[in-house]
């Protein structure tokens, strides 16, 4: 679960998994997914699709900061265009999908994503929170993970 500026609140398991080999700091809270994922200490190294998915991830962010005018937003989509060289170097999203490859163990795993926004949550707590669930892209991951 992760709150509106991407900081993770809650994980399960898996995270630690997908996690393991970053730079420890990081992964000092507040996490960001989308630093993590696309800091070179992070999981940049190990993302075999990095420019589709990082012009994703930077898309997301700065439309969120269009949206919000939250300098958190700004400072995040400044940060993560630098580590993919600048907006110009950045493959834009092609289509309703983008699938997340990544290595882990010696193979390489495919996901695509899907996100809920609590946005009106009964507990004021939950409102704004989103869920981001990664479902296996291909049956090569999915039967990994149904061997766990």
């Amino acid at each position: 679960m992760l709150d509106d500026h991407g900081d993770i609140v809650d994980a399960n398991a898996a995270v630690d998994q997908l996690l393991a080999g970053c730079a420890p700091e990081l992964l000092e809270p507040p996490v960001n997914v989308v630093r993590v994922c696309l800091h070179p200490g992070g999981l940049a190294r190990r993302i075999g699709n990095l420019a589709e998915w990082g012009g994703h991830l930077l898309h997301q962010v700065s439309h969120r900061a269009e949206r919000t005018h939250d300098r958190r937003h700004r400072e995040l989509a400044a940060e993560i265009a630098g580590y993919l060289g600048g907006t110009d170097t950045v493959t834009p999203p092609t289509g309703p999908v983008i699938t997340l490859e990544i290595g882990v163990d010696g193979s390489t795993l495919r996901f695509f994503s899907t996100s809920a926004t609590l946005s009106t949550a009964t507990d004021a707590a939950l409102e704004g929170l989103h869920l981001e669930t990664f479902l296996p892209a291909d049956d090569g991951t999915r039967r990994r993970f149904d061997r766990r």
